[in-house]
């Protein structure tokens, strides 16, 4: 889980990584992956759920 600035909650939790192949305009998933370097290759991290 990470802390947020977002109003309406405190922490935000994302299992999914990697990059969308569909670049939908209200997807976060490309901006993530810059900013974050993640690989390519969509993953589904369940080890995040248990944080």
């Amino acid at each position: 889980m990470n802390k947020t600035k977002i109003e309406w909650c405190d922490y935000t939790i994302n299992p999914i990584k990697g990059l969308c192949k569909y670049a939908c305009w209200y997807c976060y998933a490309r901006k993530m992956y810059k900013r974050f370097h993640w690989k390519e290759e969509v993953s589904l991290r369940l080890d995040e759920l248990d944080k």
